[in-house]
């Protein structure tokens, strides 16, 4: 049997977001509200009025409404109507549950992850200047921001990277393999937050150049699955509104980039403005094409252009869909000494230069 879920009111933006989340899974979503729904309508399996819940008709129209639709749960992400309805829901309708933004579920495992990533940061800058430190409520606020953007890398990673960046060099943050932008953010948030310098996204954004052929089919359909011009909006519509400047974007391949790259390269105006950046790596996140041959072109590339105590992320290295991150990255340690492994955090393998830059 199909449940139902009314949404009171039904016309905000988390509750038309919830909506759709929720007839996705399956469910009949009734919307509600004691204003005009305008746009908020389509949203919607059925729409009722119901007055104010400061109005005396409100407990009367909800139970109407509860009893005509079946309803097993309603949601509600205004404070004020959510508290009205927790504290009247229990003689109302005992049977009833009330969802609201903060009782999720997801929210308390959110907490116990964050609170573990921070727990894990800490104990990576224990030697560092502790006025670099950043406090767990910062923490908190940056990565739970980031987690709102679609995207693979894990609490700890993203940790690991605030963590690192306090002791980088001077430089340019370089990430290859932007996808929406969530490792985007963190790079350039704690870029910016320790004055280490401009950071540049790359990606082609197209089928073509993320498809790899070393791995699974089942990967491979989920590549040719996905509208990549609409992941790049949605990568410009999460990180557009925070920064300016301070990281811009190539929608290229990465190789080609670092063909272009070197002292005042530029890059703009796009919609993040225009960007000078210095020529000298700090950072590299390498998150672009998991095929060897893919990998060990973006290493060849860029590596060589990392400053001395730069910081290199491979991600991925290990994974379960296939080696080629791995084998890229063992073959860049085995020559030379140019690099020392500073550890494996989420699958991702964080390196630093011992010499020098190329």
């Amino acid at each position: 049997m199909q449940k139902t879920i009314l949404i009171f009111p039904a016309t905000t933006i988390e509750a038309q977001r919830f909506a759709s989340l929720r007839r996705r899974a399956g469910w009949r979503v009734v919307g509600a509200a004691s204003v005009p729904p305008d746009g908020a309508r389509a949203v919607y399996d059925e729409w009722l009025s119901i007055p104010f819940v400061h109005d005396d008709g409100f407990a009367a129209a909800l139970s109407e409404a509860i009893a005509t639709f079946n309803v097993q749960a309603i949601y509600s992400s205004h404070e004020v109507v959510s508290e009205h309805l927790r504290r009247a829901l229990p003689t109302l309708a005992p049977d009833v549950a009330l969802e609201t933004k903060q009782s999720h579920d997801g929210d308390l495992v959110l907490d116990r992850l964050l609170a573990e990533a921070y727990a894990a940061y800490v104990e990576l800058v224990a030697h560092t200047d502790a006025r670099l430190k950043i406090s767990a409520d910062i923490h908190r606020a940056v990565l739970g921001r980031a987690v709102e953007m679609r995207g693979e890398s894990g609490l700890k990673k993203l940790s690991a990277i605030m963590a690192v960046m306090a002791d980088c060099p001077k430089g340019d943050i370089i990430e290859i393999g932007t996808f929406a932008g969530r490792s985007a953010f963190v790079l350039g948030w704690s870029a910016r937050r320790y004055g280490v310098g401009p950071t540049l996204c790359i990606d082609p954004w197209n089928t073509q150049d993320a498809l790899q052929a070393d791995t699974s089919s089942v990967l491979q359909d989920v590549t040719r699955s996905l509208d990549f011009e609409a992941v790049r909006q949605e990568f410009l519509a999460n990180l557009v509104p925070i920064f300016f400047e301070t990281l811009n974007y190539r929608q290229e391949r990465a190789d080609i980039v670092s063909g272009e790259y070197g002292p005042e390269y530029t890059v703009g105006p796009t919609e993040f403005g225009t960007t000078c950046f210095a020529g000298k790596v700090a950072f590299l996140h390498v998150d672009g094409n998991h095929d060897h041959a893919a990998a060990t072109l973006d290493l060849a590339a860029w590596a060589p252009k990392v400053a001395h105590r730069g910081i290199v992320v491979v991600d991925d290295y290990e994974w379960s869909f296939g080696t080629g991150p791995k084998r890229a990255a063992d073959e860049l340690l085995q020559r030379g000494g140019e690099f020392e492994t500073i550890g494996l955090v989420d699958g991702a393998l964080f390196l630093r230069r011992v010499g020098d830059a190329r």
